[in-house]
């Protein structure tokens, strides 16, 4: 695994990167749920053995990445590392194909990026829809800041923007085409709903 750094600014964001041993100028981008801890998953190897270099971002503010979490919508990292992709490679190897997975909180970013011809896929596993729907959202700053204190690095006042739907939300800032993105859920998810997950894919024909 090489960590890589992309400067924003006077700032630098965190990338995981690891290369398959099969060059498919192929690119996953993992994006982790809220919580998460930086490690190597099992989907790492198996997009691997699939030919797909791995990049998992380490959204801003969190876990060595610079900058405060949620001070710009964590699509807005997504779309930075995108265009470094496309423009200029990663690790010194020029992409042709981007694929976008993601669960939970990680499975909403990727429906509020910036459409691209590189994004060739997105696959979520029960993305947020709705951060208000989410039971007991209201306590996951005081989770994080009692479990991460120095991990996640943010201000309340954007945690409430976040679980009011302001940032990152699909339900108001989707514009991904539609023919791209594999929606996913559970029946027995007792924090995401299938039900609304259904609603947002039939209202966006997915």
């Amino acid at each position: 695994m090489d960590q890589i750094k992309i400067k924003i600014g006077d700032r630098s964001l965190s990338v995981d990167f690891y290369k398959a041993v099969t060059e498919t100028k192929k690119i996953a981008i993992l994006l982790p749920g809220l919580p998460y801890k930086p490690k190597k998953y099992n989907l790492v190897d198996k997009l691997n053995d699939l030919g797909f270099d791995v990049a998992f971002l380490r959204y801003s503010g969190t876990w060595g990445s610079e900058g405060e979490f949620l001070e710009q919508p964590p699509q807005k990292d997504v779309n930075i590392l995108i265009k470094k992709i496309r423009d200029e490679g990663l690790n010194g190897i020029l992409y042709k194909e981007v694929c976008l997975i993601g669960s939970s909180f990680g499975g909403a970013v990727p429906l509020t990026v910036n459409d691209d011809p590189i994004i060739k896929k997105i696959i979520v596993l029960s993305p947020v829809i709705s951060y208000k729907k989410v039971p007991a959202i209201n306590t996951l700053s005081e989770y994080l800041i009692s479990n991460f204190p120095n991990e996640y690095v943010f201000r309340q006042e954007r945690f409430t923007d976040l679980i009011n739907d302001n940032i990152s939300s699909p339900v108001n800032q989707y514009e991904i085409d539609s023919s791209k993105v594999l929606l996913i859920g559970g029946r027995e998810d007792e924090e995401i709903n299938i039900s609304d997950i259904v609603e947002f894919g039939n209202q966006n024909n997915i």
